[in-house]
């Protein structure tokens, strides 16, 4: 839930649920996505390497620049 109150945070220019949630609940690889994302914006760089811990931690192969 973290990463998802943090991308939804970061991704204001969409709804969170367009940016997060497929049939109901938020799928690994839409957060990963949304992760992916964030590595190319200026200056969420250290926020985008962050989640990409918490993904991997949750077993989940984290997005790459």
């Amino acid at each position: 839930m973290l990463a998802v109150a943090l991308v939804y945070g970061v991704n204001k220019r969409e709804t969170w649920r367009q940016v997060l949630v497929k049939d109901g609940c938020a799928p690994a690889e839409k957060l990963i996505a949304a992760v992916s994302e964030l590595h190319g914006r200026e200056g969420c760089k250290e926020l985008a390497c962050f989640l990409d811990e918490l993904l991997q931690r949750a077993g989940y192969t984290a997005a790459q620049p």
